[in-house]
């Protein structure tokens, strides 16, 4: 047998438990959870932010459209500037042949070439029309008229 010699506890002072308040006569404010309102709230909440959601991206669909509609507008002002300055230098240049066609251009031109008028006019019969027939003037300038549609953009 051993003998161990153990301390004694030492005395530890008892608090006294606390004191419940006495609950009052005022109302409770908890209440039993009813799991059909609380599936109808969920419900509720989730079609809400659906919407938010839905409106807010229906929101950004619109900023898109415009945004491509503006870019669309840019690109069709920017053609229509490039076909006004084409139609502006064909202008230009159907006026510059005009004006080297006119009859005065081309007598002034043959004046500086050293060329002298002609001293009178011949006519020269075309085989198959009788000359001053209708079907001359038409038969003569038939390639004329042609280039005349094309340049006009006449059918």
């Amino acid at each position: 047998m051993s003998t161990s010699t153990a301390a004694a506890p030492q005395h530890i002072p008892r608090r006294d438990a606390p004191t419940r308040a006495r609950p009052s006569t005022q109302p409770r404010h908890l209440q039993l959870v009813d799991e059909a309102r609380r599936r109808r709230e969920r419900r509720r909440r989730w079609i809400a932010r659906v919407w938010a959601v839905g409106i807010v991206a229906a929101a950004l669909v619109g900023v898109m459209v415009h945004a491509f509609m503006a870019e669309g507008q840019v690109r069709a002002d920017r053609l229509a500037r490039r076909i006004e300055a084409e139609q502006t230098r064909y202008d230009d240049a159907r006026l510059a042949v005009a004006e080297g066609e006119a009859p005065r251009a081309i007598s002034a031109r043959a004046t500086r070439l050293g060329l002298v008028p002609g001293s009178g006019t011949r006519t020269v019969a075309v085989p198959g029309v009788a000359p001053g027939s209708p079907v001359a003037a038409a038969a003569a300038t038939s390639a004329l008229q042609a280039v005349k549609q094309v340049l006009d953009g006449t059918p």
